[in-house]
């Protein structure tokens, strides 16, 4: 079976080639001189490091929980609710550019997510949170390993 060409810069290359280069770049089989593996130290900082911006993360949202539901729950931020709901039906769009809903919930919205969706607070919080982590360490992990094995300026060595 004859290998199909194709018309890369003017010469004509069997298409099992390309690929095996392509795979071979892929695979970093080109560059020698990059070594294949993180030290292990970069990797234990980096997961420290991410336990504990997790642990600052819920140890931030529960203080704030813990701030803002008994205040949400005087009987003053009630009526202070209800009135802003009784002044939200007057809007009604005669007097103003946009008539208002008036908001179902007899409960402020915040004291609502933070009692009783708070730990879908958390994990939507986590979540994107750990995956922005993930990428600047998988950069910073990239740079490091990158500028160890750039020559110095004077080419006398490692950087």
């Amino acid at each position: 079976m004859e290998p199909c060409f194709e018309r890369l810069s003017g010469k004509a290359f069997p298409s099992y080639q390309v690929d095996r280069c392509f795979l071979d770049a892929l695979l970093g089989k080109i560059n020698h001189a990059m070594p294949s593996h993180t030290p292990k130290i970069v990797i234990a900082l980096v997961t420290i490091g991410y336990f504990v911006f997790a642990a600052a993360v819920l140890v931030g949202m529960f203080l704030v929980r813990e701030s803002m539901v008994p205040e949400l729950s005087t009987s003053q931020s009630q009526l202070d609710w209800n009135q802003w709901r009784a002044e939200a039906a007057q809007q009604d769009g005669s007097h103003g550019p946009v008539q208002r809903a008036v908001p179902k919930s007899p409960e402020a919205p915040l004291l609502v997510l933070l009692r009783d969706y708070f730990p879908a607070c958390v994990v939507g919080l986590l979540v994107p949170l750990s995956a922005l982590y993930a990428v600047i360490a998988w950069m910073a992990c990239g740079v490091l390993r990158q500028s160890k094995n750039s020559p110095s300026p004077s080419g006398s060595g490692p950087g």
